[in-house]
């Protein structure tokens, strides 16, 4: 069956991996900045580890929403329907 309903979020909903496999969901990371680095939520650093450096200097910590590009490929790959099975047969 396809899935009708596509549920596009971004990190800040902390939702659990269990409960975004169960719902097919896209996560989108956002931008974690402390000082020059960039770090995206879940992939290059985990909550507890992006909070600890908040505690270190908050002056140096800020946050940015996934961009638009990666908004967009989030929504193609949506779009895009699902093939449970593809039989190639030879022409007539």
């Amino acid at each position: 069956m396809t899935q009708k309903v596509a549920v596009i979020t971004d990190s800040i909903s902390c939702l659990t991996p269990d409960m975004v496999k169960q719902c097919q969901m896209q996560i989108l990371p956002i931008n974690l900045y402390f000082g020059d680095k960039v770090y995206r939520d879940g992939i290059d650093i985990t909550p507890t580890e992006a909070y600890e450096l908040f505690q270190k200097n908050p002056k140096y910590f800020a946050t940015s929403a996934p961009s638009p590009m990666e908004c967009l490929e989030a929504y193609r790959r949506a779009s895009k329907p699902k093939i449970s099975s593809a039989s190639p047969s030879p022409p007539n």
